[in-house]
């Protein structure tokens, strides 16, 4: 076999092999709307179906937030309802290849705490998001997921300072 056929068999089995165990583009775009639909309807009894027993959530914007298995995911989904009961997520572009879905959207919710000094109990926020979902099987693995936190806590009504949030 000359090296040419050998260098494109190889091609064709790692290809293969980044996308095994995933559905189809179709299916694995449909697994993610259905669980952003259970969140948004708040179905919390449902929405650890469509995740792995080891999912892992990624996010540079939540540093504390460690999500490492499907029990610190139904934590973390309780915490986010406790502090944003209405929140909603509402897509606007869907991109998919292999095992991997992009979701580009707007969560959208209104505060249920208090910054202090800002009135911020009450406030809306409608922030930005990206997100990116690796899919095995039939679930969810793994979430890379970031907005602006700048963004949520100027809606919040924090004071603004060039380049930041004012102490």
């Amino acid at each position: 076999m000359n090296s040419r056929i050998f260098f494109t068999v190889l091609l064709a089995i790692a290809l293969v092999a980044s996308v095994a165990g995933a559905g189809t583009i179709d299916e694995n775009k449909a697994l993610v709307a259905n669980f952003i639909e259970a969140n948004n309807a708040k179905d919390f009894d449902n929405l650890p179906t469509y995740v792995t027993d080891n999912f892992r959530r990624h996010s540079q914007a939540s540093p504390g937030v460690v999500v490492a298995n499907k029990e610190q995911f139904i934590k973390h989904m309780g915490d986010d309802l406790n502090t944003f009961p209405d929140a909603k997520i509402d897509v606007q572009q869907v991109v998919a290849e292999g095992d991997r879905v992009a979701v580009w959207g707007s969560y959208l919710g209104t505060y249920n705490g208090e910054v202090p000094g800002s009135g911020s109990a009450g406030r809306k926020v409608n922030v930005d998001f990206s997100a990116i979902y690796r899919i095995e099987g039939d679930k969810i693995a793994e979430l890379w997921i970031t907005w602006d936190n700048l963004a949520v806590r100027t809606q919040l009504g924090e004071k603004t300072v060039p380049g930041g949030i004012a102490e």
